[in-house]
């Protein structure tokens, strides 16, 4: 598909793809089950049965094509590696979604080049729609092989806009931005999560707020954003995939967005 060599990011896309699909299909066993063990982590995050299984197939998987890499995934944690490339993963991004059956939630995985810090693959995958999402460094944003970009959105008035949680919002401190915001918007709803950055990269929304991140939602995303000609960053302007407040959206909403919090926070 692509001229990617070197270094080989077709091979780590094709990698990351069969990863984040075998495991995404694997949570659909799970899928709307009236009774699911469901656990909370030390975080008050929920885990499932969905979860842990979905993470050991894509570890497999990995560790089968890539043996030498290293690895963060967010039920099992951090393994070290000599390769040059970190596997970042999230077997269920959405897990809230995901236990009341709505079908928003997501496989992902991001790939950080460990020389450059840069995360040059992006995926997610969205088991109950059969929908993928996925991005390499300089090569662009597709969406079931078909190239994908922001929409042309420059104002406010024309915006869509998502956000994850409101409770969110108010504890990262950004709730005077976001009812500036909202008053200025074309509407605005909930479709959070990984669903509402690909609504973003597909030209469905114009900004999508995330105000409580671990690295393992935000890797896929910079690669997603940036290859679909949007912007990817912290309240700071930052493109920081371990900040714990990130947003997406076209490059010129974006920078009004960021002018409002700057506003808020002096």
């Amino acid at each position: 598909m692509y001229n990617m060599s070197p270094p080989n990011l077709s091979e780590l896309l094709s990698v990351a793809q069969t990863a984040a699909y075998e495991g995404g299909q694997s949570t659909l066993g799970f899928y709307g089950r009236e009774q699911l063990a469901i656990e909370t982590k030390p975080d008050a995050s929920p885990v499932t049965e969905a979860d842990k299984q979905a993470e050991k197939i894509i570890l497999s998987i990995i560790r089968a094509r890539r043996p030498e890499d290293p690895i963060i995934a967010e039920e099992s944690g951090e393994t070290s590696g000599s390769g040059k490339y970190r596997w970042i993963i999230d077997p269920i991004d959405g897990t809230k979604s995901f236990i009341a059956g709505i079908p928003f939630y997501g496989t992902t995985i991001g790939v950080e080049d460990t020389e450059s810090g840069d995360i040059v693959v992006g995926i997610l995958y969205f088991p109950a729609l059969n929908d993928m999402l996925w991005a390499v460094k300089d090569h662009g944003t597709f969406r079931n092989g078909r190239r994908v970009r922001v929409a042309p959105i420059h104002t406010f008035s024309e915006t869509v806009l998502l956000a994850t949680d409101i409770r969110h919002i108010h504890e990262a401190g950004l709730s005077g931005a976001f009812h500036e915001l909202i008053s200025k918007v074309k509407f605005f709803r909930t479709w959070g999560d990984c669903y509402g950055h690909f609504l973003v990269a597909t030209g469905r929304a114009g900004l999508m707020i995330d105000a409580k991140m671990k690295i393992w939602d935000s890797a896929p995303l910079k690669p997603i954003i940036e290859e679909a000609g949007g912007v990817f960053c912290d309240r700071a302007g930052k493109a920081d995939i371990r900040a714990e407040s990130v947003f997406s959206g076209t490059p010129d909403v974006m920078q009004q967005f960021l002018e409002i919090i700057k506003r808020h926070t002096i």
